[in-house]
């Protein structure tokens, strides 16, 4: 969740329109406080956005069913990140990133 909060930040700050989506559960005590911060159910572009100017980033999830079907419904048709660190799992999306991290 902290990932994907640093991540929107940067990228507001950077004047991109950015939605948080997550649809928990939200019912662990590190994660209940940003709840308010992400909507449950994700947004298809708006029909007005140019072509080539949406997408989705994806965060910490290694296999799309984790995105449950509402979040893959909503970034279907469009260009996804995949950022993960998971070692394990179904490679998906338009461009993965996946890195380890470095042992000492």
């Amino acid at each position: 969740m902290a990932s994907a909060v640093a991540l929107g930040r940067f990228l507001e700050r950077r004047g991109k329109t950015v939605e948080l989506a997550d649809q928990g559960p939200f019912d662990r005590p590190e994660v209940v406080g940003f709840q308010s911060l992400f909507r449950t159910t994700a947004s298809p572009p708006a029909p007005e956005t140019a072509p080539g100017r949406a997408g989705a980033v994806v965060v910490d999830c290694s296999t799309p069913d984790r995105l449950g079907a509402a979040m893959e419904a909503a970034v279907s048709g469009q260009p996804v990140l995949v950022i993960d660190h998971h070692a394990a799992g179904q490679p998906f999306g338009t461009v993965r990133w996946w890195s380890l991290p470095r042992r000492p």
